[in-house]
């Protein structure tokens, strides 16, 4: 690709000949958000980030008064860099969607009859190659960062209208041209390499005539096999994906009558569209009766293995569609993960995994959490840029994914930047197929703790690095704390009767609380052990700063369950 390294530079970011105008529901009356603190730890790189973004012409200053303001939000890469986003939490409730169409995986096959040869363009930071129009972006995009406000001149991730926007943008940029879009990604193809390669070259001289940017590393040439969608377009013809089903084909055989109780569960679940069910899974009911002994033959694993082909393969198995709703069903076990795609009640894929030796340790709460991202990490190709409804047996899930995003602890805000979801309710019980991978799960091959790696930031400078080893220190030494984490990480009672009386003040407050590194945190601010909060009241007084700022100061950095009623004391006894 030497006579096209203009495409794929680093240090720019591309600007396509369109331009988007977000348009409004104007029954939804405008918001401005406050502004917030950035942790000490991240300050240097959010600076650097918006510094880059100045630069490129991604964003600009802002000093007139706009009625719709944004909140920042700052997410730490895999590779330690900074992503910065808005949390358009307002914005998006009144931004009218385009509804744009999406093709089939039949009409994109029916188009490349014979395709031999594959290459797939991945469009650099996609969103940010599209322009906004004057009043988009000053009235619209404006959002608050710790140093002044400022707007995208470029379309900002985060917004509910995107991917369907740049979606539409590519089409009609590369529309009659020899290629499928697929969001921010081009599919070329030929039936010999000479002329996959001669429509590789019109499609490249076609990004550079546009000015689109592509993403060396995540671009693949000459290849014999792609995934598209749910599919692997080889040169042999279309087969499924298997990493779209390994979960139910590599699930291990139910070991005792539980475990092969939650596997029937699943199956009985999708039995309707499985031809002699009731035939097939005869020799495994049979071991469920009450005078049978446990006893596993080749018969039984003759029929897991014919259920499972079943549950594989159409009918049950159904191609996914782009005009119908999908529902994701996920659920956390105490060791692992397990979730399914679903359209009109039947399976687009499954999957699977157990839980890090990290994740193992998280409170129950951020185990549901998990759960539920992990579905849409897996399957986002099915979900991204779209309404999907979420299950899940985890109620308070609900309550969490309701509130404004920095109210949430920094592994839950990582996680709530790409996907429009409404999460639903749904009895533990009800979850069938959910709930047998997750306690079934594929053991762990990759490292998915790394995308999930938490560092406490000190957000203050009241907590240097060698307070917080005092806080967790005495976090440690605190039978109310120790108390307090244990409930976080097993689960609150359902009956408030049932609470300990020391940790009943933080009841009301159960949602928000995590427990990470020995620390427990309310949010993003620190919880305080008794024999620290006389300290602590004495630093945030320090300076003698007004009861409000003092207040506001211990909002954004530590609590305790008495925290602004010992704030008010301390003023009273003040001798200043």
């Amino acid at each position: 690709m030497t006579d096209y390294e203009d495409l794929f530079r680093t240090d720019t970011i591309g600007k396509l000949p369109v331009t988007y105008h977000m348009h409004l529901d104007e029954s939804v009356h405008p918001a401005v958000c406050a502004p917030r603190r950035i942790p000490l730890a991240m300050k240097d790189k959010v600076v650097n980030e918006l510094e880059r973004m100045f630069r490129l012409g991604i964003i600009a200053p802002e000093e007139e008064a706009t009625p719709w303001v944004s909140a920042m939000a700052a997410a730490v890469k895999k590779d330690g860099t900074v992503r910065i986003c808005i949390d358009p939490v307002h914005l998006n409730k009144a931004l009218l969607r385009p509804h744009h169409p999406l093709k089939t995986v039949e009409q994109v096959i029916a188009d490349m009859p014979q395709a031999k040869v594959f290459s797939i363009l991945d469009a650099k930071c996609g969103f940010w190659q599209i322009p906004l129009d004057e009043e988009s972006s000053t009235t619209l995009t404006t959002f608050m960062t710790p140093f002044g406000r400022c707007k995208f001149l470029r379309m900002p991730y985060g917004i509910s209208t995107g991917s369907e926007v740049f979606q539409r943008c590519m089409e009609q940029l590369f529309a009659g041209q020899p290629c499928e879009i697929v969001v921010d990604d081009i599919l070329i193809w030929g039936s010999s390499v000479e002329e996959h390669d001669k429509w590789l070259k019109c499609i490249l001289d076609r990004a550079r005539a546009i000015n689109l940017q592509l993403n060396p590393t995540k671009c693949r040439f000459r290849v014999s096999e792609v995934p598209y969608v749910g599919h692997l377009l080889a040169d042999k013809g279309v087969k499924p994906d298997p990493e779209k089903t390994k979960a139910i084909h590599q699930m291990p055989v139910p070991e005792d009558k539980p475990a092969l109780q939650r596997f029937l569960g699943m199956t009985n679940y999708l039995s309707k569209f499985i031809y002699r069910y009731s035939e097939i899974m005869s020799p495994l009911h049979q071991l469920l009766r009450q005078d049978a002994e446990w006893c596993w033959t080749e018969q039984h694993a003759a029929a897991v293995d014919t259920i499972k082909a079943h549950l594989t393969s159409p009918p049950v198995l159904q191609y996914f569609d782009v005009h119908k709703p999908v529902i994701l069903s996920a659920d956390a076990s105490q060791h692992g993960l397990g979730a399914v795609c679903l359209q009109d009640d039947r399976p687009v894929a499954f999957t699977s995994r157990a839980l890090t030796e990290t994740e193992a340790r998280y409170a129950q709460i951020e185990k549901g959490l998990l759960g539920l991202f992990f579905a849409c990490m897996k399957f986002h190709v099915y979900i991204y840029g779209r309404p999907v409804t979420v299950e899940t047996d985890h109620q308070p899930l609900i309550t969490i994914l309701r509130k404004p995003l920095h109210t949430a602890s920094a592994r839950i805000q990582r996680k709530l930047q790409r996907y429009h979801l409404k999460v639903v309710y749904k009895r533990g019980r009800e979850l069938y197929v959910a709930d047998a991978l997750s306690r079934a799960h594929l053991p762990t091959t990759e490292n998915p703790g790394a995308a999930e790696a938490y560092e406490v930031l000190a957000l203050d400078e009241v907590l240097s690095s060698r307070r917080i080893e005092e806080l967790k220190q005495s976090t440690q030494a605190d039978a109310t704390c120790q108390r307090l984490a244990g409930t976080i990480l097993i689960g609150w009672p359902d009956s408030f009767k049932e609470i300990q009386h020391d940790i009943r003040p933080f009841y009301a407050m159960r949602d928000e609380l995590t427990v990470d590194d020995g620390l427990i945190l309310h949010g993003q601010r620190y919880a305080i052990p008794h024999s620290l909060q006389k300290y602590y009241l004495s630093q945030l007084h320090q300076g003698h700063p007004g009861i409000k700022s003092t207040k506001r100061r211990a909002h954004e950095t530590m609590f305790w369950p008495t925290v602004y009623s010992d704030i008010e004391r301390s003023f009273q006894m003040c001798p200043m």
